[in-house]
């Protein structure tokens, strides 16, 4: 395997002959996950102990996602390490919180990037809820929250555990589900 973060969620994964990566660049990526941790060290750890998804996972993601750079911005509007558009962080945000999910810890960062603006999404009773304090969009976050790495990476940790939880079937994580969404 390539990535570490697989075999530290020691789950069944469903396997594929063909790789993304030829074997003779199997070093490569290995080395580059090392250095994104390295780099982003304090942030992943702290997003994976608040989130609980594995450190490794986020730093194999940030690899694919974005090889490491936080101003990384798609054609498609996604943006920063983990390669987030506004809109679904703003869900994930929802959704935790929702869930009751959401740690003081984590509503401590959120509020610490977004301000005042965390209230249009702490507020909202379903997805898209247009309210005063989001300024009637449904949306809060914006492409500029997310070019800020600590708030990229919690808010990527909470999506992905969310996706882990959707894809969890009969006890066995379907990570090709979850990383697919």
């Amino acid at each position: 395997t390539y990535f570490s973060a697989v075999m530290e969620l020691n789950v069944s994964l469903p396997m594929t002959t063909a790789a993304y990566y030829p074997a003779s660049q199997a070093g490569m990526v290995r080395q580059r996950i090392t250095e994104i941790r390295q780099q982003y060290s304090r942030l992943i750890e702290q997003s994976a102990a608040l989130t609980r998804v594995p450190a490794g996972l986020i730093a194999g993601l940030v690899f694919v996602e974005s090889n490491g750079r936080a101003t990384a911005v798609s054609s498609a509007g996604a943006v920063g390490l983990m390669q987030l558009k506004p809109q679904s962080a703003n869900d994930a945000i929802f959704l935790e919180n929702r869930m009751e999910r959401l740690t003081e810890a984590e509503r401590e960062i959120i509020i610490r990037y977004l301000g005042t603006r965390a209230e249009g999404i702490f507020r909202m009773k379903y997805l898209g809820h247009k309210l005063p304090q989001n300024n009637q969009s449904g949306n809060v976050v914006t492409r500029e929250d997310l070019l800020k790495p600590e708030f990229n990476l919690l808010v990527g940790s909470m999506l992905l555990g969310l996706l882990i939880d959707q894809h969890t079937e009969g006890g066995v994580l379907r990570l090709d589900k979850a990383l697919q969404d």
